[in-house]
């Protein structure tokens, strides 16, 4: 499935958990998510292709909800 404002997502890395509140195309070749990271108070632009969703499997999915 297709990352999408509201998506739940993750860096590849696996370090940060976040929601997505915008996605900006730039132009053919980048296109960033607006994201609002758990524990900021600001959103950042990251490039999409660094993102996945978060699955239930993921570790920081389980820290994020306690």
């Amino acid at each position: 499935m297709p990352i999408s404002n509201g998506s739940l997502v993750t860096m590849k890395s696996g370090k940060a958990v976040g929601t997505v509140m915008d996605i900006v195309h730039i132009d053919d070749l980048l296109t960033e998510a607006i994201i609002l990271w758990d524990g900021e108070s600001f959103p950042r632009r990251t490039d999409i292709r660094q993102l996945r969703e978060v699955t239930t499997d993921s570790p920081k999915f389980y820290k994020s909800m306690n």
